[in-house]
């Protein structure tokens, strides 16, 4: 969608407002790929180290759903990401370095 050219939008908010409403849509959706990412990697983290088991679950799946409260979908993904993308470098850097999207990644996985 070219910014330069916006068609009327159903409430007039006024133009500067509707590009400074794309910019931020923008910005929340760069630092949402990079918490994902930061995500996988902690999973990958807590994993190795059994560390979930200190907050008193004995699986990393329970953790992520009750402590972390990510859905049993968004649990899933991570973990399966972290887990295959730790045996992959390939993977892992590939995701770090933003070159795959997380959702293209799982698609990997599976």
């Amino acid at each position: 969608m070219k910014l330069n050219t916006l068609p009327k939008t159903r409430k007039n908010i006024g133009e500067k407002a509707i590009r400074a409403l794309i910019q931020r849509a923008i910005s929340l959706a760069k630092d949402f790929r990079q918490k994902e990412v930061e995500l996988i990697n902690i999973l990958q983290q807590l994993d190795q180290n059994k560390a979930y088991r200190i907050s008193g679950y004995n699986s990393l799946f329970n953790f992520a759903i009750h402590v972390l409260q990510l859905s049993e979908h968004q649990a899933y993904q991570y973990i399966t990401i972290a887990r295959k993308s730790k045996q992959v470098p390939e993977l892992r850097s590939a995701i770090f370095m933003e070159k795959i999207t997380v959702s293209k990644a799982r698609k990997l996985c599976s």
